[in-house]
């Protein structure tokens, strides 16, 4: 086959090369927009909480988010029932999956999660430590400028609009790097198609070459 192989930038997002060179296709994450329509759904939920945060305190935009919440799947539930008593049928109720799910944490995921909060706690103890105890003067005065910088970023921005900020970097970086991969991708694709054409038309000029002497 003459298949050209994903490009490494794509093979890394989503998906895994083993060694007998096949390509195995792991879980997506929202971060890398793999999937578009997913990935901006959490991007302008995740954007409106922020901005949401940034202009209502946090009391008013956990109940507002509860209530919208509510208000949808109220809605929801009683309109199935109505449907339901309109059609005699039995379907029971309509998020039983969901309420069926096991959400409890296991051990495993909640003892894996603290060890890495504990390390990165642990690396912020001793960094802090290190640069107010002035272990090495030139990194202390480097952290100081530092913090004099953002007492100005801070008298112009919160740290919601930072988040925001670098919420939108991140994400549009990566939605173009993603983009340009796949467009790569098919390049490479669309070119190897073209071979593939052109071998399989001199195969047979050659085989009626071969049958015409």
């Amino acid at each position: 086959s003459l298949d050209p192989p994903p490009p490494e930038g794509l093979c890394s997002i989503g998906s895994n090369v083993s060694g007998s060179g096949v390509i195995t296709r792991t879980k997506p994450g929202l971060n890398q927009w793999e999937e578009p329509k997913k990935s901006a759904v959490a991007f302008f939920l995740t954007l409106t909480v922020l901005v949401s945060m940034a202009t209502l305190s946090v009391i008013s935009v956990v109940s507002y988010l509860l209530l919208t919440c509510l208000c949808c799947t109220i809605t929801f539930r009683v309109y199935k029932a109505v449907v339901q008593a309109l059609q005699k049928s039995d379907e029971g109720h309509p998020f039983r999956s969901l309420l069926e799910r096991d959400l409890e944490l296991t051990q495993d995921s909640v003892r894996q999660f603290s060890d890495q909060t504990r390390i990165y706690l642990n690396r912020i103890l001793v960094q802090t430590r290190r640069l107010l105890l002035v272990q090495d003067l030139v990194d202390s005065l480097k952290f100081a400028g530092a913090m004099w910088i953002l007492t100005f970023i801070g008298a112009v921005f919160n740290g919601l609009t930072l988040l925001i900020l670098g919420q939108n970097t991140q994400r549009t970086r990566k939605y173009k790097e993603n983009t340009q991969r796949t467009r790569k991708y098919k390049h490479n694709t669309e070119h190897a198609n073209k071979n593939t054409q052109r071998t399989r038309k001199y195969k047979e000029n050659t085989q009626r070459t071969r049958k015409y002497k």
